[in-house]
């Protein structure tokens, strides 16, 4: 059997998917100011960016598994070829531990560092301090890597890379300081939490389609066609 697929169709898809769910956070972000209750608050929790277990923490969780099985696919492809796969692979992992991170809230069982390092401003939410710290490692361990893609692959990584570390360094930093200053339940916070979230779905629908495009320019041994 031959799958067929179009990597530009499927980012379109996956682009569509996200400005429903920003639609539905702006109807919840309008919702929470006005501060409904009764069968109101079951829509905020179902759509609500801010919080977990939810359709937009399901998608950008699917999301990123997606990314972790193209790398894996990659990787098989390079090892049958007896080229360099374990980059590939260790980035397979790397999505699988974000993927299930972002459905069950690893991130926030680290709390007790804000407590022992008493950090404060945008150093508030100190759980991402040693995910920041991972990330430079993985910069050295991958910068050679990342210099020998395809030219095409390696400006969507980068791009991929901005918006997705924006929204969840950047922004998430920043609501941090605003968190700590005026608290969570005010028009600021509701919007640095939409644009933060939206910044990372974004990112992994274009790191996605970055190896979608990758995987079309492997050999036809895969049995997948891109048309």
């Amino acid at each position: 059997m031959t799958l067929y697929l179009k990597p530009g169709t499927i980012f379109k898809s996956l682009l569509k998917i996200i400005f429903f769910l920003l639609i539905c956070q702006l109807i919840v972000v309008s919702l929470k100011l006005i501060e409904v209750g009764g069968f109101f608050k079951s829509i905020i929790y179902f759509f609500d960016f801010d919080r977990e277990r939810n359709l937009p923490t399901f998608f950008s969780s699917l999301s990123l598994l997606a990314s972790s099985i193209l790398l894996f696919i990659i990787s098989i492809f390079h090892k049958n070829k007896k080229l360099d796969y374990i980059r590939w692979l260790g980035l397979s992992i790397i999505f699988v531990f974000l993927s299930i991170d972002e459905i069950t809230v690893i991130h926030e069982q680290l709390w007790p560092l804000q407590m022992i390092f008493n950090t404060s401003g945008l150093l508030y939410y100190a759980w991402f301090v040693p995910y920041v710290i991972v990330l430079i490692i993985l910069i050295f361990v991958y910068a050679r890597f990342f210099f020998r893609l395809p030219k095409k692959v390696k400006y969507l990584f980068v791009l991929s890379g901005v918006f997705f570390l924006s929204g969840a360094v950047g922004i998430e930093s920043i609501s941090g300081f605003h968190d700590q200053l005026n608290g969570r339940e005010n028009a600021i916070y509701y919007t640095l939490c939409t644009f933060e979230e939206l910044f990372e779905m974004f990112g992994t629908a274009i790191f996605i389609y970055a190896l979608l495009i990758y995987i079309s320019d492997m050999p036809k041994q895969l049995n997948i066609k891109f048309t």
